[in-house]
């Protein structure tokens, strides 16, 4: 540092010191005020760009003559083909199937949810699919998450070994079923519990006790 930025370093420091403990603390609150204000404002940025970026992007509306799957048309070579989705058609996926290696097939119920825009629970179905797919899951993710909010791309990385972990096949201690708990109970009163959970709150009853959305077929 010059001298002119020393002689300022030192009446900082001094003036510090002189302070009470009011005007400490003071200071800190409003330096941390500062500094949320900023980071708030760099994640709204961050944020307006992403939005801008996502706006300024032609629809996804090219289909790939393999898998069938949408793409941006900047994403197609020259061959008319697409590297990313299947590797040119070369990628090719097993036909789901359940354990005894029968073709897995979806229920009209299902396929209708999935493709009919003319089905009155279209709109719901898509917007909660997650919800719905969380409410009928055996178990869940559970971990102790980072968060490391500077900016940067989303990943979640996992550190250490996964496991799966058993619990009561009833539910203990007055807390209300869950996951597979849910599955040896009366399956109205399942999907009740299901439904008034505060995450599945946006999911249609109606949906959510056929039973075709709980076994997928």
């Amino acid at each position: 540092m010059n001298t002119d930025e020393e002689l300022i370093a030192k009446r900082w420091r001094t003036r510090i010191k002189a302070e009470t403990l009011t005007q400490s603390q003071t200071r800190r609150e409003r330096y941390a005020e500062t500094h949320h204000l900023v980071r708030d404002r760099q994640s709204q940025r961050i944020h307006d760009e992403a939005i801008h970026f996502i706006d300024a992007q032609v629809e996804t509306n090219i289909i790939c003559q393999f898998r069938k799957s949408k793409n941006f048309a900047a994403e197609r070579s020259s061959d008319g083909k697409f590297t990313s989705c299947c590797r040119k058609g070369k990628i090719k996926l097993e036909k789901p199937s359940d354990a005894l290696s029968y073709d897995f097939l979806y229920s009209n119920f299902l396929l209708d949810l999935l493709r009919n825009p003319n089905n009155p629970d279209y709109k719901n179905f898509h917007d909660n699919i997650l919800s719905y797919n969380s409410a009928v899951s055996f178990a869940s993710m559970g971990t102790k998450v980072v968060d490391f909010s500077d900016g940067g791309t989303c990943v979640f990385k996992v550190q250490d070994h996964i496991r799966h972990r058993t619990s009561h096949i009833q539910s203990v201690n007055g807390q209300a079923p869950q996951y597979a708990q849910l599955y040896v109970i009366d399956s109205t009163q399942a999907t009740k519990i299901r439904v008034n959970h505060p995450a599945n709150e946006q999911c249609n009853l109606r949906i959510a006790s056929n039973r075709k959305i709980k076994r997928g077929k």
